[in-house]
């Protein structure tokens, strides 16, 4: 049951990052008014071609914490919370969000200005859907793994008991 909560909240994380920053906050408040596409685009043509990019990188930012919660829970099993020294691996299942960051900053229709903050938003949201999903449903043995996650996830907030 407990790893249905951690899978469960890992995907609740990706669909509120999509649906609260993605379509409202960036898709309707921020980049309309910084956005000026390259002539023969519309604007509404090229905030769907962001928002396709983002949801595709929110979506690698799930797999990518979905893929670092198996691994951990099966591979590196451990006992002990000092024998869990997965921060490298933690970090390269960080590449797979930001590589789809990247190959949307790539493939969205260039524009006359605002490219900037389309940029840092397709970073923002894939590297922080990541970061949050791992550093609240990580594996209980892996629960510090993320950085500063002792500080955001104290020991005595639990959302589950990992003696059940």
């Amino acid at each position: 049951m407990k790893h249905a909560f951690s899978l469960a909240g890992m995907f609740v994380v990706a669909v509120v990052f999509y649906l609260a920053f993605v379509l409202v906050l960036e898709g309707q408040w921020l980049l309309p008014q910084r956005v000026i596409p390259v002539a023969g685009v519309r604007l509404d043509q090229w905030l769907e071609s962001f928002k396709m990019w983002a949801g595709m990188g929110i979506a690698a930012a799930f797999l990518a914490s979905f893929l670092w919660y198996v691994v951990a829970q099966i591979v590196y099993r451990v006992n002990n919370l000092s024998d869990a020294a997965t921060r490298v691996v933690w970090f390269l299942f960080m590449l797979i969000p930001a590589l789809m960051a990247t190959a949307g900053s790539i493939f969205t229709r260039q524009a006359q200005a605002g490219m900037t903050w389309a940029y840092v938003f397709y970073f923002l949201n894939s590297l922080l859907c990541y970061y949050v999903a791992t550093v609240f449903f990580s594996p209980s043995s892996h629960k510090y793994t993320p950085l500063l996650a002792s500080a955001l996830r104290p020991s005595n907030w639990i959302p589950y008991s990992a003696n059940k």
